[in-house]
């Protein structure tokens, strides 16, 4: 996905406080701005991408190191409907602990963000893990071997306005989709709940 471009806060107008990155799990530009004005906590807004923003493909090293692109496509089995990411992502960490663990420690996870429930007061740190393996998934979309798209998000997902779904090649109908709440009750978790190591 291309880089997002800098824009003013929406709050304050300002740029230069603002800091962007890609939300590889939505599809969507992420916003911070630490500008004083806003407070002790930064400033947040996502924005879809315009249609014309090019991708790219190359692989995070880290995860690449951790066995992460081939461990994901394992994830995905043939003959599965379309997951929601969250199915993936449980899926992988259920897989690879140790691995999942190592993610957790460096890049952190949005079930440590304080609005979750989590000891994070720092939104900006407590979402890249999802982010990551969402964004190796990407990789992996754009190599042809899996394909994704876009739809609502269900249950703890639910905070994102639109979550990424994968899916096997030949791609499922539309309409055959696995949700993660739909997952989670038939796996005995708490669908509305992310349970981390």
């Amino acid at each position: 996905m291309a880089r997002p471009t800098t824009i003013p806060c929406e709050k304050c107008f300002f740029t230069q406080d603002v800091t962007q990155e890609v939300n590889y799990l939505t599809g969507m530009w992420d916003y911070a701005c630490s500008n004083p004005v806003h407070g002790e906590t930064p400033y947040i807004w996502s924005v879809i991408p315009p249609s014309n923003a090019e991708t790219s493909a190359s692989r995070d090293s880290f995860l690449d190191g951790l066995g992460i692109y081939d461990d994901l496509l394992l994830c995905i089995h043939a003959g599965d409907p379309w997951l929601e990411y969250g199915v993936i992502e449980d899926r992988y960490r259920r897989d690879n602990p140790d691995e999942y663990a190592q993610l957790i420690e460096k890049y952190s996870h949005s079930a440590r963000n304080s609005t979750r429930g989590g000891p994070d007061v720092q939104p900006s740190r407590s979402r890249k893990t999802s982010s990551r393996l969402s964004g190796a998934l990407s990789v992996l979309a754009k190599a042809g071997l899996i394909d994704r798209a876009f739809g609502p998000a269900s249950g703890y997902w639910s905070y994102n306005p639109r979550i990424s779904r994968w899916a096997p090649l030949p791609s499922p109908a539309k309409e055959d989709l696995l949700t993660w709440s739909e997952y989670a009750a038939g796996e005995g978790l708490d669908p509305t709940r992310w349970e981390l190591p």
